[in-house]
């Protein structure tokens, strides 16, 4: 058996102490993002609370190992399991506060959510929690016609899911940014076909989303004025 089928077997048998003795033993014996994953899946909070505690407790040698909580394999997984991904939000407030993940690791996880689950509700999170929405993917920086933002990797597939994240990720300020040999985002094979989930092309949805949050900004200050 190998250590990542060990490590999963341990956490699929409900034994809370040799769960506990697997953790602290992570990422010698099994990849974390095989753990994380587990952990969602076994759909116990007791699982889940002792996964953060240790998690909340790295040491920075080995913070190295954060971005494997934001893999599109664990957003994927969270998505399935309601209220493990609740504990997951938690999870991540819990290490926002601690200096476990800061702004980086929130800006590639919002970039992960737009190649992979396309989820508003986790966006939502990692806007709220200080992701960049047009922060570019790391892995693509500085070459050029490689770089992306999540936008740009949303408006790369035609689906309905994709179309309403891209709609959420303007509404949320995200703005098309031309790099050199870059083609522009309405060219994308989504993008372009936007109008067949929508109802507006992406010119037309560019257009409204910005009238929207127009509309929204001057209520607030409306509403700040009042108060």
């Amino acid at each position: 058996m190998r250590s990542d089928e060990l490590g999963q077997a341990c956490l699929q048998s409900d034994n809370i102490e040799l769960t506990r003795w697997i953790f602290t033993k992570f990422p010698d014996v099994c990849d974390y993002e095989v753990i994380i994953v587990a952990v969602l899946e076994s759909e116990s909070p007791e699982i889940f609370q002792i996964w953060l505690d240790l998690t909340a407790a790295l040491t920075r040698q080995k913070f190295g190992i954060i971005p494997q909580i934001f893999t599109k394999l664990v957003l994927r997984t969270a998505a399935q399991f309601p209220q493990q991904e609740a504990r997951l939000f938690e999870a991540w407030r819990v290490l926002c506060k601690n200096g476990v993940v800061n702004d980086g690791h929130l800006s590639k996880a919002l970039i992960e959510v737009a190649k992979s689950s396309y989820s508003k509700v986790q966006a939502k999170v990692l806007i709220e929690l200080g992701a960049d929405v047009n922060s570019v993917d790391p892995t693509t920086r500085g070459s050029g016609w490689k770089t992306k933002s999540a936008l740009r990797w949303a408006c790369k597939t035609s689906s309905k899911e994709a179309a309403d994240f891209v709609r959420f990720l303007l509404l949320e300020g995200a703005v098309d940014r031309q790099y050199k040999h870059h083609k522009p985002v309405s060219e994308e094979d989504g993008a372009r076909n936007i109008k067949v989930w929508l109802g507006m092309n992406f010119e037309e949805l560019v257009s409204w989303t910005s009238a929207q949050r127009e509309s929204n900004l001057a209520k607030l200050k409306e509403e700040n004025s009042l108060r």
